[in-house]
């Protein structure tokens, strides 16, 4: 999850909360010390609970950590995970990721399969 940042939010962007419940957005602007207003999916009858928020996300304004608090959900991508040998011999062996993220786990496949030192593709949160 990434801490938000105020000026940067907008009506209708998608939050999380620190539980992982999904949001949305419906005011940065309240004359109010808490100017953010979220709509937060119940999980418990799939209805909107409204929440007002202070402008660094937070439920609480006294520093504890709180349920409510939002954050903007993270982004998933996928890396391989590659064998690599050096040494006089070859004989040290050491794990590394190779070619960067990928936005799909079939993308990510496709492209490690055509090295033989290919371990294993794994989920990854940006």
């Amino acid at each position: 999850m990434k801490k938000i940042v105020y000026e940067d939010l907008k009506v209708g962007q998608e939050v999380v909360t620190r539980d992982g419940r999904k949001g949305r957005v419906l005011c940065t602007d309240l004359k109010s010390r808490t100017p953010i207003i979220v709509a937060i999916l119940n999980p418990n009858n799939n209805k909107e609970d409204t929440m007002r928020l202070y402008k660094n996300g937070n439920y609480w304004n006294s520093g504890t950590e709180c349920d409510n608090d939002i954050f903007l959900p993270s982004e998933k991508g996928y890396v391989n995970i590659f064998r690599r040998y050096k040494g006089v011999n070859n004989n040290i062996a050491f794990f590394c990721i190779d070619a960067g993220i990928f936005s799909s786990e079939q993308e990510a496949k496709d492209y490690a399969y055509r090295n033989p030192d290919y371990i294993k593709t794994i989920e990854v949160e940006i």
